[in-house]
């Protein structure tokens, strides 16, 4: 059966010269269009493997990462069901070649003696192959549900494939120990030889042969066996393969007794089974199980087979066509192709439908009889109708969400990815998310998402992406691997938030919390963190720091003859008059009231310290104006540094703020730098201060002259 539909390939081969000779003779294939994928590693070519389905993979026995059985072994793993055919570079490779052969591969060539034809026509004998071994799949199933043992041997045979249950016949440890070897190890004395001289050449001529074998383990022990071999043969009518349902009757005394066993299997298949299982011969069912009356709602048996299948349906399925030729369809597909698998719209006795997937199975009993298994697939369809539900979710989900291979290539995207990036759907399929990509994410946190997602866990993070019109946002990310039903990551789903409001929101509590509301400024709890910063700096690099407290001269009057409204902008005013003096590396503080911060870092000495306040004390002498009215203001200022007074932020605020005061007490509109004396003073006051208070307290105060 030569396929004529276009064949992709798959060409390993890391000599560029041979791979181009071996393309260019497949492009001469005039009668079929074959298309090459061409690789020249293993490593690669495994990759391609696991994305995309090929008819059939041609490679080399020396490549730069793998040799000889090796890249076979790996091959098969990844593609057990592609026929692979050798490419040997000349007569050395030929053994090895054979054994590639015994595991699984299909054929073999020689590069130096191969034109177009004979390497397409291996590529076509593999197919068929593969596809021969497929339709071995309906007898093996049936085999193994009936527990019997089942293998295939190809035309030189050896064995490809072995189930459990023959393994166990075999005394192989596990199924995949058989592939490879020969049939005459399981076979000796007069069974070796019947099976050589007799059982093989007839089932080559007839095409099938059954009958009791002895089979032997491989550590000697005899099995008494019924066997039955089924030829299969490419379209040119080649024998490609073989394949043996083995019955185990050792156990049995008599032959007929070991059919009444299998019997029996098959029976309790029949009636145990939770699915309803008929029996058709000549357009009627001819028996059932219990399933099948009840699945239908009858009384009994009796009942249910009394009426043609088709009776069993509503008079239309549900495209509108008749059930009684839908089903004489679907009769015919099973015994042109031995199997067919369908749904099928189901009617009960009460009138109720319900859906239902129905298989129908030929099998040879002496006649031709079919086999129909019908499961009522009601739970199926409200889990795909969950599933459109869920679907439908997801399209209209408020989050955006995007589906992507196992590469990061997008496939899927819903309405609301779109709308928040302004991508279109079809922009992006085939892309990967990097498209949103701002270089405001570092490489190390892509390569944490990747290492935690590749490992089959969940990753939650947040990204700052771009939009197609360039405007940047937030997003809450949630990444998690999709598993198929074996629990292999087939695709990644992705979950996300737009938080940039929230970031906005966020930001502004953090502006808030850290800068004064009127001014702008950074607050007292910023001041300190930038002095703290400032000293770390300083300590690092040799330098000094300057802490200047600066105080509104008579500011008090300003508020209580114009109002707050007034006094708060020649607050506002006096911020923007300091920061015109100040360097971008300085910083100008509102610590409350009308006292303000200036922090000087990196400087060489204290002179610069000097400069600023005498430029503040000038900015200060000029008038400000406020509702045309010129209002005069100046500035006390006290100044501490680094090393020199203190390395500590808050104690530095406590120097400046006692310099300050001897700014004010001195003469006003003007600075002081700190010195110990200060602090010697400021502790006298504050003592007077107290004792003032508890005098007060007490009445020890009295008045000695009064003025009128």
């Amino acid at each position: 059966m030569v396929t004529k539909r276009t064949l992709h390939c798959l060409l390993i081969e890391e000599d560029k010269k041979d791979a181009q000779i071996l393309m260019r003779m497949l492009a001469e294939r005039t009668t079929q269009k074959i298309n090459v994928m061409v690789h020249d590693n293993l490593k690669k070519a495994l990759k391609d493997l696991n994305a995309r389905d090929m008819d059939a993979i041609l490679t080399s026995l020396d490549l730069v990462d793998a040799r000889g059985l090796d890249i076979i072994d790996r091959i098969i793993h990844v593609a057990d069901n592609v026929p692979i055919i050798i490419l040997c570079a000349d007569e050395k490779d030929i053994p090895v070649a054979k054994q590639a052969v015994k595991m699984g591969a299909s054929g073999y060539v020689l590069k130096n003696a191969v034109d177009s034809n004979l390497l397409a026509g291996e590529i076509n004998r593999g197919i068929n192959t593969i596809y021969a071994k497929e339709q071995l799949f309906i007898v093996q199933k049936l085999a193994e549900a009936a527990g019997y043992g089942y293998f295939i041997a190809n035309a030189q045979g050896y064995i490809t494939y072995a189930n459990k249950a023959i393994a166990k016949m075999m005394g192989e440890h596990s199924p995949s120990s058989s592939h490879g070897k020969n049939l005459s190890v399981y076979y000796r004395g007069q069974a070796k030889m019947k099976l050589a001289k007799v059982i093989l050449p007839e089932v080559i001529k007839k095409g099938q042969w059954s009958g009791e074998l002895e089979f032997i383990s491989i550590d000697g022990k005899p099995t008494r066996t019924i066997q039955n071999l089924l030829a299969v043969r490419d379209d040119r009518g080649k024998f490609i393969c073989l394949g043996n349902m083995v019955i185990d009757i050792t156990e049995l005394e008599r032959t007929e007794a070991a059919l009444r066993e299998s019997e029996k299997k098959f029976m309790d298949v029949f009636y145990i089974s939770e699915d309803a299982i008929f029996m058709f011969e000549d357009d009627r069912y001819v028996d059932c199980n219990d399933v099948a009356y009840k699945m239908f709602g009858c009384a009994n048996k009796t009942e249910v087979l009394s009426v043609k299948p088709a009776a069993l349906a509503p008079i239309k399925q549900p495209d509108e066509r008749n059930s009684f030729k839908v089903w004489e369809e679907h009769v015919a597909i099973a015994f042109e192709k031995g199997s067919h698998r369908f749904e099928w719209e189901s009617e009960r006795a009460s009138g109720e439908t319900f859906p239902t997937d129905v298989t129908i199975t030929q099998i040879m009993l002496g006649r031709k009889i079919l086999y129909v298994v019908i499961k009522d697939i009601t739970e199926k369809k409200l889990t795909e109708d969950n599933l459109r539900k869920l679907s439908m979710a997801v399209e209209q989900s408020p989050a955006s969400v995007y589906i992507t291979d196992l590469t990061g290539s997008i496939e899927y995207v819903n309405p609301r990815f779109c709308e928040l990036t302004g991508y279109t759907k079809e922009e992006v399929i085939g892309q990967n998310p990097r498209l949103l990509k701002s270089n405001h994410t570092s490489q190390e946190q892509y390569k944490v998402l990747w290492d935690t997602i590749i490992a089959g866990n969940k990753w939650r993070g947040e990204f700052y992406n771009k939009k197609k019109n360039g405007d940047l946002f937030w997003e809450f990310v949630s990444i998690s691997p999709i598993k198929n039903s074996s629990g292999k990551t087939t695709h990644y789903l992705a979950v996300k938030e737009d938080m940039t409001a929230y970031k906005e929101y966020e930001e502004r509590l953090l502006h808030q919390a850290n800068f004064d509301n009127l001014t702008d400024l950074p607050n007292r709890a910023l001041a300190l963190d930038r002095i703290h910063q400032a000293l770390s700096r300083a300590k690092r690099w040799g330098t000094s720091v300057a802490v200047m407290f600066i105080d509104l001269d008579r500011f008090k009057n300003v508020n209580d003859t114009m109002g707050h409204a007034k006094g708060d902008e020649l607050l506002v005013q006096s911020a923007l008059r300091l920061q015109s003096v100040m360097r971008e590396i300085d910083t100008v503080a509102r610590l409350g009231g009308d006292e303000f911060l200036v922090i000087l870092p990196d400087l060489e000495n204290s002179d610069k310290a000097t400069v600023v306040a005498k430029r503040i004390l000038d900015e200060f002498s000029q008038p400000f104006i406020i509702d045309n009215h010129e209002i005069f203001v100046t500035a006390s200022i006290g100044i501490t540094g680094y090393p020199s007074d203190a390395d500590d932020p808050h104690v530095l605020l406590k120097n400046a703020d006692a310099a300050m005061y001897q700014a004010k007490e001195d003469s006003r509109d003007t600075f002081r730098f700190f010195t110990k004396e200060m602090n010697l003073q400021a502790e006298i006051r504050l003592h007077m201060e107290a004792h003032l208070r508890h005098a007060l307290e007490k009445k020890e105060l009295s008045v000695v002259y009064q003025p009128v």
